[in-house]
């Protein structure tokens, strides 16, 4: 990422998975606005309070979401984790900052991005939920995997038109 600073690169886009939380469920499309870190597994062991984040470019986050005002993307907040056993000791943190996306590179891009002075987005369809309802997992497994394959299909086509358009 950080080799992109002496690139023409202008805009950075994150394309992947997340997990989802409170808000979203399995195959929502979500746009991340602020990404918290919570990448060291020392700091969310003892729970610590004051956790830095970073913001996915204005000018880039209005521009794609005016493109797409039509589709069912939801504008959220992320929290980049280290660890997945102590992602249901957050849920309560989760709530209070809005944050329903969880996953393991939003503030990672965020940050190297803004350090090198380039316009970055993450756009992340759910894969997977915090604290899952097993007994509609298993019942509905089948429709899952359909569903977040479709809005992975969806939001490829959306970052391929948008950047066709610019």
């Amino acid at each position: 990422m950080l080799r992109l600073k002496d690139s023409p690169c202008e805009n950075i886009f994150v394309f992947g998975s997340c997990g989802g939380y409170s808000q979203v469920t399995y195959g929502d499309l979500v746009i991340i606005d602020t990404a918290y870190n919570l990448e060291s597994f020392s700091d969310m062991l003892n729970f610590k309070k004051q956790v830095k984040y970073y913001r996915s470019s204005a000018d880039l986050l209005y521009f794609f979401h005016k493109k797409n005002i039509y589709e069912q993307l939801t504008l959220t907040n992320s929290a980049c984790v280290s660890s997945l056993y102590l992602e249901p000791k957050f849920l309560d943190w989760f709530s209070k900052r809005e944050i329903y996306a969880i996953d393991m590179e939003s503030s990672i891009i965020l940050s190297a991005s803004n350090s090198i002075k380039r316009k970055a987005i993450c756009l992340m369809y759910v894969s997977d939920i915090v604290a899952p309802n097993t007994a509609m997992f298993l019942q509905e497994e089948k429709s899952i995997k359909q569903k977040v394959s479709n809005s992975r299909k969806n939001l490829t086509e959306m970052i391929l038109r948008f950047c066709n358009e610019q």
